[in-house]
């Protein structure tokens, strides 16, 4: 009879020790997990502020050729434009069916993204309007 008793409490050591082991192994699978997911989502918000600057560069490069045509209404032409934080490349033309539109092409840089944008003004109105 004590040779049965022997037998089961080594049995429950082996069980205890595979139990300790299965969990450190789930445990560690967890840490990794949690590691990853919060790199990958660094670098998600990181890429977001990047494309938002890129945003504000364009949106900073169309009030700059907003201003060159409220300066002169019948400029067209090609410009760069650099700011802190980025700069682009801007094309204005007008349109040949309307002349009170012009088209404002935009390709600006920012932080190694790049963004291009067209946008359509209308110049016989005060103040200008785009025309989406």
């Amino acid at each position: 009879m004590g040779d049965v008793y022997r037998k089961n409490r080594s049995d429950s050591g082996s069980v205890a020790l595979i139990t300790v082991i299965v969990i450190t192994g789930l445990l560690l699978a967890t840490g990794i997990a949690a590691v990853l997911t919060s790199a990958d989502l660094a670098v998600s918000v990181r890429d977001h502020q990047h494309k938002m600057r890129v945003g504000h560069v364009v949106r900073s490069c169309l009030e700059e050729a907003l201003l060159r045509i409220k300066d002169d209404e019948s400029f067209a032409g090609n410009f760069s434009f650099s700011m802190v934080g980025g700069s682009c490349e801007v094309g204005v033309g007008v349109d040949p069916l309307d002349p009170d539109l012009r088209t404002i092409d935009i390709v600006s840089t920012a932080d190694g993204f790049e963004k291009s944008r067209q946008y359509t003004v209308n110049i016989s109105l005060n103040p200008y309007q785009l025309v989406e």
